[in-house]
């Protein structure tokens, strides 16, 4: 009888562990989140590299409160979209709270925009570059562990967290002030942008008008170069971090097809990789139920390619 007890008390400590350790994974749990630290309007970018525009190049910081001494957190990087023209960082952590819960510090992203100074492409892409640079360089200050960095975004935010991941390493995109940069081990990218060489087909839609307004005036090399230089689909290949995507199949800003196109492509280099459809849904519309369970699928795919346990 003693035993019976000993080993349902057994099973109790186990079950409630793992029940803690995946805590994340039910809604209950977010607002239970222990308040993070909260620094805000940091400047990320080296002030000796070309572009530094202070006022653009800004993030703010929610470092996890819940680590253990002597304990490294996994950092979110978050990057707005926008059609790299509009958008800002979001106000507080809100949506992030199920990330905190799970381990992460956050990190949510102001960077140049085609409407604005310097911003011209591919600024905003060197802007995410030394945003990882600024996450090497201070991970004993804040805590952060270098090796262990999730890029995510949504729209515009979303191609930029994937092209952060693809860009090989001795690419003529990125400055050389910030080249030293964290390690990017998962994307999530919400309805980004694959491939900017556009179809015919959609030569008057807003996204080939975002995309030239990114791109500016008279580009230098061509448009359509300079569009394949700046796509993710330039750059799929074995090896690169995995991907989760999330994506309505109504979309009728990025169509569906391109994150289709992107899983064809990621399928075929063998890079692990899942997707998220929200059925029925638009461009950054979705049903409250479809963008909790996007959350939950997202940190799941995190924790099993071994980010965090």
């Amino acid at each position: 009888m003693k035993s019976s007890k000993r080993w349902i008390c057994f099973l109790f400590l186990v079950t409630g562990s793992a029940l803690y350790a995946q805590s994340w994974a039910n809604p209950a749990n977010w607002d239970k989140i222990p308040e993070p630290k909260t620094t805000k309007d940091i400047v990320y970018f080296p002030a000796d590299a070309p572009g530094y525009t202070p006022s653009a190049q800004l993030l703010n910081l929610y470092q996890n409160s819940a680590l253990k001494p002597g304990e490294k957190a996994p950092v979110l990087v978050f990057l707005h979209g926008g059609g790299w023209t509009v958008g800002e960082r979001p106000e507080n952590y809100n949506s992030f709270r199920p990330w905190l819960l799970a381990g992460f510090s956050l990190v949510t992203v102001e960077y140049r925009m085609a409407h604005g100074p310097n911003g011209i492409a591919p600024a905003a892409v060197q802007d995410v570059g030394c945003v990882l640079a600024w996450v090497r360089q201070n991970a004993a200050k804040y805590n952060f562990d270098p090796e262990r960095v999730v890029t995510s975004g949504n729209s515009a935010g979303g191609h930029l967290a994937l092209l952060a991941a693809v860009l090989p390493k001795d690419n003529d995109i990125e400055l050389p002030q910030c080249k030293d940069q964290a390690r990017i081990v998962a994307v999530i990218d919400s309805a980004g942008p694959y491939n900017l060489v556009l179809p015919d087909s959609m030569k008057q839609s807003k996204l080939k008008k975002d995309i030239e307004g990114w791109m500016g005036p008279d580009p230098k090399p061509s448009l359509q170069e300079k569009e394949h230089k700046l796509s993710p689909s330039s750059y799929i290949r074995p090896g690169i971090p995995p991907v989760f995507q999330i994506h309505g199949d109504a979309d009728l800003t990025v169509p569906y097809q391109e994150s289709l196109d992107l899983k064809r492509d990621l399928d075929k280099a063998g890079v692990k990789n899942s997707m998220y459809t929200a059925v029925g849904g638009g461009h950054g519309k979705s049903t409250p139920q479809q963008t909790l369970d996007s959350k939950i699928d997202a940190l799941r795919f995190v924790q099993s390619v071994g980010v965090f346990k």
